[in-house]
């Protein structure tokens, strides 16, 4: 929750310290938590998202049934966990 200087006016959240205060008091405010600390460390232990290794999601499996439908057997688990990387 944001802090203010003078609570007189019964703010509530960051809309309303942007508007007594202004961006720079919020901007501050908001480099000071946790959350911020962690993110501007620089830290190279937390990957992106997007920077997955590929997988082969389009080959097919071994075991399928009538109309080229996937069946949920051992087979198809052991092909599909051989697919993805190590680590």
């Amino acid at each position: 929750m944001p802090q203010f200087n003078d609570a007189s006016a019964r703010p509530t959240d960051w809309n309303d310290l942007v508007a007594i205060e202004g961006r720079d008091a919020a901007r501050a405010q908001l480099m000071r938590s946790p959350v911020a600390k962690f993110a501007t460390a620089g830290s190279n232990s937390v990957k992106p998202a997007n920077d997955n290794p590929i997988v082969d999601y389009f080959s097919p499996l071994p075991d399928v049934g009538r109309k080229r439908k996937l069946r949920a057997t051992i087979e198809n688990l052991e092909e599909v966990c051989s697919r993805l990387p190590d680590g």
